[in-house]
């Protein structure tokens, strides 16, 4: 009787600015999930000589700031909100090993923060 999750998702990004050693790359997407409203999420990443990285974003829920207008607080929501990190590859050997760090504002469970080890072979 329930239908099943769909969601058509799309995404595009674009280095502005690419002098080596910098770059400067926008990203956006855009989700529409059959069960709620669109999505729209924005992020920048600046990268330094390929190794090191800082990173920001936004994401904006339609259905949320609907509910927003209808007297409801934005900051009650744990899906609007910005965010950002940083992250940095360290080549040793044949491996590269990356680090990367992000905050997120989730609203009522406020700043979360993720880790993230890789690596690549």
């Amino acid at each position: 009787p329930y239908p099943l999750p769909l969601c058509f998702k799309l995404g595009l990004a674009y280095d502005v600015w690419a002098v080596e050693p910098s770059r400067l790359t926008l990203a956006m997407d855009v989700a529409h999930p059959n069960d709620s409203g669109e999505l729209l999420m924005l992020g920048a990443e600046y990268g330094y000589d390929g190794k090191y990285f800082l990173r920001s974003g936004y994401k904006y829920d339609a259905d949320l700031a609907a509910d927003e207008a209808d007297g409801w607080e934005e900051s009650s929501y744990p899906t609007l909100g910005l965010a950002f990190g940083a992250g940095v590859k360290l080549p040793l050997g044949a491996q590269t090993y990356k680090f990367d760090y992000a905050g997120e504002d989730l609203g009522r469970l406020g700043l979360q923060h993720r880790l993230s080890l890789g690596l690549e072979f």
